[in-house]
């Protein structure tokens, strides 16, 4: 099955049946022409339900090859809406989705208005249909970013946000791994922050497709991180535009999933306890703002002690006079803090005492905040590092 130009084909009727099944039924499906025998007798009736005895009829016909477009009729457009409607619904249940699920049922967010916006978009129904359709590897990982996005606007927001501003952000997180979106191995080309930029790849790629021109900004730095978020708090000031602050929305989201596949990864007691403590850490270090990240303490509330014990280690490290410097060692469970820099003259710094790193660390952050293997000087704010929850 193809998408081209507003108009799904395909030059294959075991392709229509399956289509067909895929929505539900033949009956949603009808097509844009005749379909007619080599001699100009009509087979196939325009804008007319399909029915499985006709395609079975066809199939038994070898004598030509036949490309069927599909009607664009108001019952097959509100299908493809109701497909995707179900199959949001179906994942609010799912214990992978139970964040978004909390979110979007706490706000009691109208999923069928604002699903409904975003499918008038003919490019974003193309997209979403075919990515349902062909089962491709990365969809759960888009349905699980653009939920999530759009259940921490809506509990930021609250009763200010408009359908159409919600719809974006659900556009932004379905397409913002657009151009890798065909990729077997997805999580390979999703390297956060130190890959080859899908994220401004997939922002260009988008920009042309008639979609709202927030959509293409929110998505472009949406696996970048920038220390812009030091101050924020919740008076807004930290944000200019809706734009910018589902930017930061989607921003936050992908990090989120990127650190729990990773720590998937690692042999941890509570992975869980894991992301929670890398959020915060970063939270605190100015990358997220913290009202954001406010939303996920309430609703990973057990896990308060994690969040307490990343802030304060971004905390400590914030206190470098000179730069981003002072880095806790070794993460988690720091016990030194080192200095990248001893070039740098400074009073905090433990002159001949240095510890050898043996090992890269802190590889799970991707900031370019890694020590690599060498000799590092040791710092006195190690003597304000605080005890590790003892399972991180």
């Amino acid at each position: 099955m193809r998408y081209e130009n507003g108009q799904f084909s395909t030059e294959h009727i075991n392709e229509l049946m399956a289509f067909g099944n895929f929505l539900g039924g033949l009956e949603f499906l009808s097509l844009d022409h005749e379909i007619k025998d080599a001699k100009g007798n009509i087979l196939v009736q325009a804008k007319r339900p399909l029915r499985s005895s006709i395609l079975k009829a066809l199939s038994t016909r070898s004598e030509q090859q036949w490309q069927f477009y599909l009607h664009n009729s108001d019952n097959f457009k509100a299908s493809l809406t109701g497909k995707l409607i179900k199959e949001i619904n179906a994942r609010m249940n799912l214990a992978g989705f139970s964040f978004a699920s909390y979110l979007l049922n706490r706000q009691r967010i109208n999923i069928t208005r604002i699903v409904t916006a975003a499918m008038k978009n003919e490019f974003f129904v193309g997209f979403v249909t075919l990515l349902l359709l062909k089962q491709k590897p990365i969809m759960e990982h888009l349905f699980e970013v653009a939920l999530t996005s759009l259940g921490i606007l809506a509990n930021y927001k609250k009763e200010e946000l408009q359908t159409s501003e919600m719809a974006r952000i659900f556009q932004a997180g379905m397409l913002h791994d657009f151009t890798i979106s065909e990729s077997v191995y997805w999580e390979k080309d999703e390297e956060f922050q130190e890959e080859p930029d899908h994220d401004k790849k997939s922002a260009e790629a988008i920009s042309d497709k008639n979609l709202d021109p927030s959509v293409p900004d929110i998505v472009s730095t949406s696996n970048q991180l920038k220390n812009n978020y030091l101050n924020a708090t919740r008076d807004d000031s930290w944000n200019y535009s809706m734009s910018e602050l589902s930017a930061v929305i989607l921003n936050l989201v992908e990090y989120y999933t990127f650190a729990c596949r990773l720590v998937a990864e690692q042999n941890v007691e509570d992975e869980t306890a894991r992301v929670m403590y890398l959020i915060s850490l970063q939270a605190e270090k100015g990358y997220f703002p913290k009202p954001l990240i406010a939303i996920y303490e309430q609703f990973f509330d057990k896990y308060a002690e994690f969040f307490k014990y990343g802030e304060a280690i971004g905390a400590i490290e914030n206190l470098c006079p000179h730069g981003p410097y002072a880095l806790a060692y070794p993460k988690p469970k720091s016990t030194q803090v080192l200095c990248k820099n001893s070039e740098v003259p400074c009073i905090h710094r433990i002159a001949g005492k240095p510890l050898n790193v043996v090992n890269a660390d802190n590889d799970f952050n991707r900031f370019g905040e890694q020590l690599y293997p060498g000799w590092y000087e040791k710092c006195r704010f190690s003597e304000k590092l605080p005890e590790p929850p003892k399972i991180l």
